[in-house]
């Protein structure tokens, strides 16, 4: 059984996440030729938007790459992608709002936001040495039969725990900026009435991204999990 589900879990876990992926560029792509009634590229109305909350001191820069949009609350500085910065589309306004989000988070102190940058520092670096540390924990274990290699393992799953705890911490603080997204869209007149499911489909479509990035971590924890511990037996 635990076999079964060290090849089906994750599996099923990569199909969500490449689901979730192409979810997110369907939706943009759908809407990417829709000039916004703003009637201004992207990084415009995230300074509008800023502005409108009290928040000038933000930077709105440019990033290389596709779909690396994110607000980096330690610099104060909203980064948009390059096809999302210059684009006037109803997709890159929705892109760029989602990030003032994360701002506005910032601004009040949100308490999973701030969460998700304490934990973020220590589980990106100690996750990715965990399945490292595992692996070697294995094969020392395969080899020796010594209990000390299992217990080096089982450090590697709990490595994995934490990236899972980041992802989950995520998630709840990415449909939270989504709201403020949509509300501050809404208030700040940059949207229509008829603009807004269309913002509003393509928010939920990113919020899939994250949901998928719990699921694919919680995967990979638990066939860690099921190696070790069948090892241990």
């Amino acid at each position: 059984m635990a076999v079964i589900l060290a090849g089906a879990v994750p599996l099923a876990a990569m199909l969500a996440v490449l689901w979730a992926q192409y979810r997110v560029r369907q939706v943009f792509a759908r809407h990417a030729d829709i000039v916004s009634s703003f009637g201004q590229p992207a990084h415009q109305a995230a300074r509008y938007l800023l502005a409108s909350v009290g928040l000038r001191d933000v930077q709105v820069t440019a990033v290389p790459g596709s779909l690396t949009d994110h607000y980096d609350p330690a610099r104060r500085v909203l980064r948009l992608s390059e096809e999302v910065y210059a684009d006037d589309s109803i997709a890159a306004v929705a892109i760029a709002a989602h990030e003032v989000g994360h701002a506005m988070q910032d601004a009040l102190g949100h308490p999973l936001l701030r969460l998700r940058v304490v934990v973020a520092k220590a589980a990106s670096a100690v996750a990715a040495v965990a399945p490292l540390i595992m692996v070697i924990g294995l094969v020392g274990g395969i080899a020796t039969r010594h209990p000390t290699a299992f217990v080096i393992a089982a450090s590697g799953v709990v490595g994995l725990l934490l990236a899972l705890l980041l992802a989950a911490v995520a998630l709840p603080v990415e449909f939270d900026a989504s709201r403020r997204a949509h509300r501050s869209l809404e208030a700040a007149g940059i949207i229509t009435e008829a603009e807004g499911p269309r913002v509003r489909e393509l928010l939920q479509a990113a919020a899939w991204t994250y949901l998928a990035s719990l699921v694919g971590t919680f995967a990979r924890v638990l066939v860690g999990a099921l190696r070790v511990f069948g090892r241990i037996r």
